[in-house]
């Protein structure tokens, strides 16, 4: 009698456990199709033009001030007005800071990183809270990691609504993005 009743359990359970209704599968594509639905005009794919080359510089200037530790010398990044009339970005080192001359490109550095997208320009830059020309400013990292001056770079899209990103370097080596 007890073989019974143990084979009687198995039968039940397996006669309630057959899988999900038509029903509760329509409900839960349904609930996903609305999510989706939702959720798709927010989700943008494709490249991100301003944001891309924001990071890209902030990352190139972080690199610089590693590198500037690392070698124990001098690096900056410099603006000036290339000969497509943009402006553009180059890195140099020297021994000290306060150097006018003897400052020399570091090829290490991808030229194609330091560029902008076609669409990106320098909006407006200000060097120690004072505005100064997009195309004549520079910023230099010590030996030590030190920023001589505080930088804020406004990067701004042409082509876009939400148009500005800033690059800030504080005098103590750090870079934030905004």
């Amino acid at each position: 009698m007890l073989h019974s009743f143990r084979t009687n359990r198995i039968l039940t359970y397996s006669v309630h456990c057959q899988g999900y209704t038509l029903a509760e599968v329509l409900v839960t594509v349904a609930v996903v199709g609305i999510l989706t639905a939702i959720a798709a005009p927010t989700i943008r794919f494709g490249p991100k033009p301003l944001k891309d080359t924001t990071h890209r510089i902030a990352s190139n200037i972080k690199l610089l001030r590693s590198k500037a530790m690392a070698q124990t010398a001098a690096y900056r990044i410099r603006s000036f007005l290339g000969a497509d009339g943009k402006v553009a970005l180059t890195i140099e080192r020297s021994d000290l800071c306060s150097n006018t001359t003897g400052w020399t490109a570091d090829a290490s550095f991808a030229a194609e990183d330091l560029q902008f997208n076609r669409e990106i320009q320098i909006h407006q830059v200000k060097v120690n809270d004072l505005g100064t020309a997009i195309d004549n400013w520079n910023i230099c990292y010590t030996s030590r990691g030190l920023a001589d001056k505080k930088l804020e770079l406004t990067l701004e899209n042409n082509s876009s609504p939400v148009g500005f990103q800033s690059i800030t370097v504080l005098r103590g080596g750090s870079v934030d993005v905004k």
